[in-house]
């Protein structure tokens, strides 16, 4: 197995209290296996950085990724280097994203990468 690491930057979040209950929700859409963190975003001054890390199968490494982001949200950059057998996929808040759940919505960017 091999590890991911999902990094959320929402928007709209006032309190630690709201980012944490968006952590929850997202690790019980994903597996309810992860680990995460999460910190504030000085960017803005309503946003906060939530990391997940986990494990997807060696096998089917880009459609397990696909198939995990969206859960949360659409549509997702996907970048894939076969020589390395690695992948990034980002995703970009737009008039044009699909929240999964309304939740959701609070997502400003995430990256979802599976490392070497």
């Amino acid at each position: 197995m091999r590890q991911f690491r999902l990094t959320i930057i929402t928007k709209n979040q006032k309190n630690v209290d709201k980012a944490k209950k968006l952590a929850k929700l997202i690790d019980s859409t994903l597996s309810d296996d992860l680990t995460y963190e999460i910190n504030k975003y000085n960017k803005f001054s309503d946003s906060f950085k939530i990391e997940f890390s986990g494990k997807v199968k060696n096998e089917s490494l880009i459609s397990q990724a696909v198939e995990l982001t969206d859960r949360l949200s659409s549509p997702w950059l996907i970048y894939y280097d076969r020589n390395e057998d690695t992948a990034n996929l980002i995703f970009n808040k737009s008039d044009h994203s699909n929240f999964r759940k309304p939740e959701f919505n609070v997502i400003e960017w995430s990256s979802f990468e599976i490392d070497e």
